[in-house]
């Protein structure tokens, strides 16, 4: 299935400002080996329908996917306000997962196996080196970077993207991949914090969907 445009995220807890405020070292079963637990509890959360034994098998085209990034900071993760699995080094020195789905500006707010649960920002950022991970809806016509001179439904929704992120008339005409097409989206790279390679990868196009209008599951707000 698809992101819809209202995840259940923003209603996971009535009153996030009052879940309980845990240790990361007491968090216990909501820190699984496994990843596939905390895809599962994501996409729960995102509202999105997935494999129960793999929750990032690829799907039929225009569905979601699992994308993994790695060095993220705090603030590209804030800035993509988007709920997702935390790759963490547990206790024992190996690795474990949780799903966050709130920020503030000191706590975190994780979903837990007993509900939502804060954790200090501090104390999170001790253990998570970057790993982060969520579900995406690629654009019709996806084919990962273009080539000079490509056009059809990707590049022109790429173009188009651009023009409504920037206030602009939306383009009429076929857009074609080229330097100044490029050089546009390096713009918006800059511009969101992401690396401006002029690439349209997965957290860019996330980037551009959003900037674009479009909506989805958002990351709660904590006060």
């Amino acid at each position: 299935g698809t992101a819809g445009t209202a995840g259940t995220a923003g209603s996971a807890s009535a009153g996030p400002a009052s879940a309980p405020r845990l240790a990361l070292a007491d968090l216990g079963a909501a820190w699984p080996r496994d990843e596939r637990p905390a895809w599962r509890e994501l996409a729960r959360q995102m509202n999105i329908a997935v494999p129960a034994e793999d929750p990032c098998a690829e799907g039929p085209a225009g569905s979601a996917r699992c994308h993994r990034a790695v060095a993220m900071g705090l603030a590209l993760v804030r800035q993509l306000g988007r709920p997702g699995v935390l790759y963490l080094l547990g206790p024992d020195g190996k690795q474990r997962h949780a799903v966050l789905i709130g920020l503030g500006s000191q706590d975190a707010l994780l979903a837990t196996p007993d509900g939502p649960r804060r954790v200090a920002l501090l104390e999170l950022a001790s253990a998570w080196r970057g790993d982060f991970g969520t579900y995406w809806t690629p654009p019709a016509g996806y084919a990962g970077s273009p080539r000079d001179g490509d056009g059809g439904a990707y590049v022109d929704g790429i173009a188009r993207a651009l023009a409504r992120a920037a206030g602009e008339a939306t383009p009429l005409a076929p857009a074609r991949w080229d330097g100044a097409l490029r050089g546009r989206l390096e713009a918006f790279q800059r511009a969101q914090g992401l690396r401006p390679d002029g690439v349209p990868g997965p957290l860019t196009l996330m980037q551009l969907a959003q900037a674009a209008g479009q909506t989805g599951p958002r990351l709660i707000t904590l006060p």
